[in-house]
């Protein structure tokens, strides 16, 4: 079933959801203000708040209007996990920067906690909203129909792993002042900018992600030291992948830069478009795959699956891609979701 297809039926049965696993009943409940670690047990159904024992807060059907959060947990660091909810419509005309952030999920100086199976659409802010957290796991949710997707803001250690994170009207996933963080292996669309690594964003990983239909796929603004690998950047309208002039010594190496408008753009200083040689860069739709030479300078006979010819189509500066790649690499879902003839090639289904 289409995904807008589920969010069709949950607008009609409103404590039913559809997915491929089957139908799920939610429990209709007021949103939870959770202000410590004292507060978990009168809205968990299960749990202690150990590592092997995490408090259960699941299968809620939360109504955020004129609350501004659907679940707010602040100032905890007992291990818990929100799983199976569906929270949407969180508002208030007077938000705050702590817990009424307009937001399905809030987190204000959490550690320990997962977000897992959930879906959160409509919100008036985000999906999922943390500050100030480490140690946060967000996993397996569908993320739709909000301003931001998921918003990350000083915050470091943390996995956004194996999410929906589309139709959002602005980013996809952001990351702002935030480190060492890990986004792996979500599928981000038709967003207007996928994944935004939002000033002074540092030794982040974005890795393995399907980032289609969106103006741009990834922005990277003032911003260093981060690893952008194994990526589909396929099909943005803007471009693939966007770097300021604020932003260096990023490396972007082994990616599939698929049939955008502009597949890239880098202003920066130092930022790294392959790996070496002995390594390569990335495959670009739009660069002729000529392989009839190897070795470092391309000049030796012998194909060695390097491009002859370096890519230069990276616009904004002198930035190249010295080894762009003859193959498309196998990233995340790609099988799924492409024409096995090349990168970047199915119709929009919409």
């Amino acid at each position: 079933m289409k995904m807008r297809q589920i969010i069709c039926a949950i607008l009609v049965l409103s404590i039913v959801t559809v997915s491929g696993a089957g139908v799920m009943a939610y429990t209709t409940h007021a949103p939870i203000r959770i202000d410590s670690n004292n507060d978990f047990s009168t809205y968990a159904s299960s749990g202690d708040g150990t590592a092997a024992n995490p408090w259960n807060i699941t299968g809620l059907e939360i109504d955020g209007a004129g609350y501004g959060y659907c679940i707010y947990i602040g100032n905890t660091t007992d291990y818990f996990i929100i799983q199976d909810c569906y929270l949407y419509n969180a508002y208030t005309s007077s938000p705050d920067n702590y817990y009424r952030t307009n937001s399905g999920i809030s987190f204000y100086y959490v550690e320990n906690g997962v977000i897992d199976g959930n879906e959160m659409l409509y919100n008036d802010f985000s999906g999922v909203f943390i500050y100030g957290s480490s140690d946060i796991i967000i996993e397996n949710n569908i993320v739709y129909y909000n301003q931001f997707g998921i918003y990350v803001l000083e915050s470091d250690y943390n996995i956004i792993q194996y999410n929906e994170v589309s139709l959002n009207t602005c980013y996809g996933i952001t990351m702002d002042y935030s480190n060492y963080n890990h986004i792996y292996r979500n599928t981000v669309e038709y967003n207007d900018i996928g994944i935004h690594l939002f000033y002074c964003a540092s030794m982040n990983a974005v890795e393995d992600n399907l980032v289609f239909y969106n103006d741009y796929g990834l922005i990277i603004f003032w911003s260093s030291y981060n690893t952008v690998l194994l990526n589909s950047f396929c099909l943005n309208s803007e471009y693939g992948v966007y770097i300021d002039i604020y932003s260096s010594n990023n490396d972007i190496i082994y990616n599939n830069f698929g049939n955008n408008i502009n597949q890239a753009y880098d202003a920066g200083t130092g930022n790294n478009w392959h790996a070496g040689f002995s390594n390569g860069g990335n495959y670009w739709t739009d660069h002729d795959p000529v392989d009839l030479y190897s070795g470092p300078q391309q000049n030796q006979p012998g194909s060695d699956g390097i491009v002859d010819n370096p890519y230069l189509d990276i616009d904004g500066g002198d930035s190249k891609d010295k080894y762009p790649l003859v193959a498309s690499m196998d990233t995340y879902g790609i099988g799924q979701r492409e024409d096995p003839n090349g990168i970047g090639q199915r119709e929009d289904p919409n």
